[in-house]
């Protein structure tokens, strides 16, 4: 009975790209609905996520595997719909995780929220476990996303991440 946005947005990401695959118009409506959930009653009066919604409250500052798996999903749901709407609040959220979680000087994504206080330590987001990180997710949308849009500020994003990460990648 609790809703994750990260774990929505995986759930979305992954219906709307069988639904593709697989001409499952079904799988597609699903993703959609989805998506109108975390969209309608997991945003922020600013546009930013929250993390989970239980008995009927969004709680709890979104994570960075929130913005980027939830970015991804709907920029899949995009490609499987071409409803606007889906693409334009992907490129909020990734726009809003540039604010809110790039390290510039570290070149490197944050986990939590830049100057969330209950953190002693702040924590970079670097490898991919059994889920993919949030950096991951987050790199791969502003990937399409350039390549959707135009727009090189997306794609100059994930170079720089990239950049800074090609050492461990290729280890």
């Amino acid at each position: 009975d609790k809703v994750l946005a990260g774990w929505n947005g995986l759930t979305i990401r992954g219906l709307a790209f069988a639904s593709r695959v697989f001409g499952r118009p079904d799988w597609l409506a699903m993703a959609r609905r989805a998506a109108d959930f975390v969209l309608s009653r997991m945003r922020r009066p600013d546009g930013g996520l929250w993390r989970s919604f239980h008995s009927g409250v969004a709680r709890i500052e979104g994570m960075l595997e929130d913005y980027g798996d939830v970015a991804s999903g709907l920029v899949a749901l995009y490609q499987a719909t071409f409803e606007p709407r889906y693409l334009e609040a992907a490129e909020q959220l990734v726009d809003l995780s540039v604010t809110s979680f790039w390290d510039e000087s570290k070149r490197a994504w944050l986990a939590a929220p830049k100057g969330q206080g209950e953190l002693l330590v702040p924590t970079y987001v670097l490898h991919d476990n059994a889920f993919p990180s949030g950096a991951s997710t987050l790199t791969e949308a502003l990937v399409t996303l350039g390549a959707l849009t135009g727009r090189t500020r997306h794609l100059e994003q994930a170079r720089l991440y990239l950049e800074q990460v090609h050492g461990e990648l290729t280890k």
